[in-house]
């Protein structure tokens, strides 16, 4: 696709551009060989895991706002958004694969910061069984997502499965 392309480029051109950042990082960091940099790209996991939830929030800030590819923008496309769920979210909430399909079935185009943010909670919240709280200062994204939750959640529920002589009177029909 068009926007895979894009991504394809910058990511071309991020690279290219970023390596003396990289190399600048770095030093600040302290890293002068191989072992100091897997002691980084440790800490790095660890603070992907989510265990300290302040660490994490600033490294789920940092994921979004360094795919911003453009001067001034604030919002990412759905596609690269689902991309960066996939990497940065997925693992930790696995209600993440319905807010996927959610969004691909969906005419939102776009996510801004605030949402991308509110994803860590509005998903801890929905995979606890929490209660929602639909009269909260969530953004609409977060409200139609739950309320599209809860109608597939119903329409399973009233779903009869055939039974084992139904099934072998239709194969044989």
């Amino acid at each position: 696709t068009a926007t895979t392309e894009i991504y394809t480029q910058a990511f071309v051109g991020s690279v290219r551009c970023v390596q003396e950042t990289v190399i600048t990082g770095m030093k600040k960091l302290g890293v002068k060989n191989q072992e100091d940099w897997l002691n980084c790209v440790g800490a790095l996991k660890v603070i992907a895991k989510g265990e300290d939830k302040d660490e994490y929030k600033l490294f789920h800030s940092f994921v979004f706002k360094y795919h911003m590819l453009k001067p001034g923008q604030k919002v990412l496309e759905i596609d690269a958004a689902i991309v960066l769920l996939n990497i940065a979210v997925a693992k930790r909430f696995p209600i993440c694969a319905q807010f996927e399909e959610y969004l691909r079935t969906t005419e939102k185009k776009v996510m801004n910061h605030d949402q991308w943010m509110n994803l860590i909670e509005v998903f801890g919240i929905l995979q606890s069984k929490a209660e929602y709280d639909m009269s909260g200062a969530w953004p609409t994204l977060f409200d139609e997502f739950h309320d599209w939750l809860n109608a597939r959640t119903v329409s399973y529920t009233h779903l009869t499965l055939p039974t084992k002589a139904q099934v072998q009177i239709s194969v044989v029909a």
